[in-house]
């Protein structure tokens, strides 16, 4: 998810636990309000200053198998934690509460957890996945269920957490930053004016649920909307996946992997990318489209779509690449680089000159995924390469 969402959900965090512990005098009980939001904020980021890890393998490889890498995981949570405490302790006025009092101590490293948790979870709804359970397991986990920048939860966390401000400049501040970005998104065409509708209302509805029954009732508010619209997620996403195989029925592959994207704040709408082996086990075919949740009412044609190729009755049609698995298994024997990346890759596109992942462009291998390929020979294998587990690793599979 985006760090807007990532903060602030850990404001509201920070703010649902403060409120929780027992009270106290009116100083003391705004200097542990400071300290639980602050500190929940820094731990729902934290995983993210991975980026700095990047300059340890060359691009790409450093930032595909760093970022959401070994931060975003069960085997780093203890380190990451005593940081995050160790950050409360450089703030003077947090540090001399925290040596007083023991129970804010306890208090401070359960929310560093439980921000950091959060991180992971919501790192999990979308197509670009986790592997969290590492060293255990170094499996990547994908939810495909919310965009990676989703303005509905900007409304569930956000709208409480403007409760958090003392002063009315900075409660618009806030407000302002959650309703300008979805209403520009909207306006470049990027959001679907229903959508922003939806957005909007839900910020409303919260506002005045904030303002006529108090913070506190807001924060539960915020959950259980936030709750709902997952909810609703996953009710469109199952529809969606149910249409999709459907389209494919008679295709006679075997389907490998399904990678859903839902548009912002739309659980009718779903672009997918279908990778599956033929059915000679010489090649894999990647499949693109766009699903409706609730084709009666809104057909696929009216969803935005990754392309705007169409069938000969002017329908979307799917759009379709082809990859060679004997080419694939030749790369990764013989190029250190390549094998490196399909510990990244879910969607491998190769063309004569590199490679990318074919969820991140809408056509050809220009994107941020981009890998060059080459003689193994002119070029030294990368460094230390995580050893997360291949998602494609079923292609290599006999």
């Amino acid at each position: 998810m985006d760090n807007l969402a990532h903060g602030l959900a850990g404001a509201w965090i920070g703010e649902a636990l403060h409120r929780g512990s027992r009270p106290l005098a009116t100083e003391e009980y705004r200097i542990r309000r400071q300290l639980y939001v602050a500190t929940s904020v820094f731990a729902n980021n934290a995983p993210d200053l991975d980026l700095v890890l990047s300059p340890l393998l060359p691009a790409p490889l450093g930032y595909l198998l760093h970022h959401r890498g070994h931060t975003h995981t069960i085997g780093f949570a203890l380190v990451q934690v005593l940081l995050v405490f160790a950050a409360a302790l450089c703030v003077p006025r947090f540090r001399a509460r925290l040596a007083a009092n023991r129970s804010e101590r306890f208090g401070v490293l359960l929310v560093a957890l439980l921000g950091l948790g959060t991180h992971l979870a919501l790192d999990a709804l979308n197509s670009y996945g986790v592997h969290p359970f590492w060293p255990f397991d170094a499996k990547w986990y994908f939810g495909d269920l919310v965009f990676i920048i989703e303005p509905a939860l900007w409304a569930c966390f956000g709208i409480p957490a403007l409760f958090l401000f003392e002063t009315h400049w900075a409660r618009a501040a806030v407000m302002s930053l959650i309703v300008f970005v979805p209403v520009a998104a909207a306006l470049a065409g990027l959001l679907p004016m229903a959508a922003l509708g939806a957005v909007l209302s839900l910020m409303a509805a919260l506002a005045f649920f904030a303002r006529t029954r108090g913070a506190g009732a807001s924060l539960a508010a915020g959950l259980i909307a936030a709750l709902v619209f997952l909810a609703a997620q996953a009710a469109g996403q199952r529809s969606a996946v149910r249409a999709i195989r459907a389209d494919f029925a008679g295709a006679g592959d075997r389907e490998l992997d399904l990678i859903l994207a839902p548009l912002p704040s739309n659980p009718v709408c779903w672009n997918y990318i279908r990778v599956a082996r033929d059915a000679d086990g010489r090649s894999y075919t990647m499949s693109r489209g766009t699903a409706s949740a609730l084709t009666g009412l809104v057909p696929a044609e009216r969803c935005p779509r990754f392309q705007v190729a169409r069938d000969a009755d002017g329908a979307p049609a799917p759009v379709f690449e082809r990859g060679s698995i004997a080419r694939l298994k030749n790369l990764a024997r013989d190029d250190c680089w390549f094998d490196a990346w399909l510990r990244f890759a879910r969607a491998p596109l190769i063309d004569g000159t590199r490679a990318s992942d074919w969820r991140f462009a809408t056509r050809g291998t220009d994107n941020f995924t981009a890998l060059p390929l080459g003689p193994a020979a002119r070029r030294e294998c990368p460094g230390w390469i995580p050893e997360w587990e291949k998602p494609r690793a079923d292609l290599f599979a006999e």
